[in-house]
């Protein structure tokens, strides 16, 4: 189950309409340094989208996230839910059992997130947190209790070395810990105590060295997606030519690092996106191209399939979208045959997914609340 979702349980829908069994939430980290808040819609089952609801975080979002960060995150039973406010380095944290009410905001003198290149990730479990922050150069941990604060646990020096870009994603199972450093061209692994939450590094993965076909210009490791079984990392991989990245997760780290080329002259991978059956193994792989003013932006489908202890990716087709203000498209989610895409700084756009291909289904949704919109996550998760 993706970790970066933010929950509308069934009985705080109840709380202002009648709940649809068909009906998906859309949630976006607005990054407003005004006064950051999420945003919350309602996505039909064909594909209209409709505002349901604004909540404030009591903190100030940066204002320019990169367009692969993860700025809410959720636990799986939905009774807890947090947002990252880059711009007064806290994460807010909210509680089901008040109606989603604000339980406090938690940060520590070591931790500093930066505008660009932050984000967060609770583990599947529910019990422990986790934050890439920029800013200092190292990940924090924490703890989940049962009201939904968090406590402090510690802070982690990633052996990789200090990027300004560090991206994080808790794999399925709960063993590890994922992180990309996108500027260093490497990834790197962390096992996870079941009990303390604590992390142990497992070493990095320097693509350049492990490829032979990398170097400072054509391996950037960007947005993170993880296999259910939790044996293959996708990454996307920022640079003008389009093409991806994976390795595999193990008790002694990650290997077998290959890079995929995705066959259309779009540029700059931001956010990979398994599909339903791509997470299980054999399906649609999608990947949102921002486009960098080099090229139109868009999202590419290619096809995944995992077998004999290996997994390919594959061209299959390419769906340019309209070309926005800025040029630029950022992250994505998918839910059975639709997709969502924010774009920088206010716009949601929605798709449906016909054999690969992505139809828009209505003029883009403005944000009134946004000021950089790059993260988004749909709920209920469906895969």
């Amino acid at each position: 189950m993706r970790t970066c979702l933010w929950a509308i349980t069934i009985s705080l829908v109840a709380s202002a309409m009648p709940y649809s069994a068909a009906s998906t939430y859309v949630i976006v980290n607005n990054d407003n340094p005004a006064g950051n808040s999420v945003s919350v819609y309602i996505l039909d089952s064909g594909g209209i989208l409709s505002p349901y609801k604004v909540i404030a975080t009591g903190g100030t979002g940066g204002g320019s996230g990169d367009f692969a960060w993860t700025g809410q995150a959720v636990t799986q039973n939905a009774s807890c839910g947090f947002v990252a406010d880059t711009g007064s380095n806290d994460i807010a944290a909210f509680s089901e059992a008040t109606g989603f009410a604000r339980v406090g905001n938690y940060s520590n003198a070591a931790l500093t997130f930066a505008a660009f290149g932050s984000g967060i990730a609770v583990a599947p479990n529910g019990k422990f947190l986790y934050g890439a922050y920029s800013g200092s150069g190292n990940i924090g941990a924490w703890a989940i209790n049962k009201n939904c604060s968090l406590t402090f646990l510690a802070a982690y020096a990633p052996s990789m070395g200090t990027d300004i870009d560090l991206f994080l994603r808790v794999t399925p199972n709960d063993k590890y810990l994922l992180v990309a450093g996108e500027f260093l061209g490497r990834a790197e692994s962390y096992s996870i105590n079941q009990t303390t939450g604590a992390l142990t590094d497992l070493g990095f993965l320097d693509f350049a060295s492990a490829t032979n076909t990398c170097n400072g210009f054509e391996c950037f490791p960007s947005g993170i997606d993880i296999t259910a079984d939790s044996k293959f990392a996708v990454f996307a991989n920022a640079v003008p030519t389009a093409s991806a990245l994976s390795v595999s997760i193990g008790t002694s780290g990650l290997s077998n690092a290959q890079v995929w080329p995705l066959g259309f002259d779009l540029a700059w991978a931001e956010v990979p996106f398994l599909s339903a059956a791509a997470y299980k193994g054999n399906g649609n792989l999608y990947f949102s191209m921002s486009g960098q003013s080099q090229t139109l932006p868009g999202v590419i489908t290619t096809t995944f399939e995992e077998s004999g202890g290996q997994i390919t990716i594959k061209p299959y087709a390419n769906t340019p979208i309209q070309n926005t203000e800025l040029g630029l498209i950022a992250g994505i989610a998918s839910s059975g045959d639709l997709m969502v895409v924010v774009e920088p700084s206010n716009q949601i756009d929605q798709y449906t997914i016909e054999d690969g291909l992505l139809f828009i289904v209505d003029s883009p949704t403005t944000d009134s609340q946004a000021y950089g919109l790059t993260s988004v996550s749909l709920f209920p998760n469906t895969r």
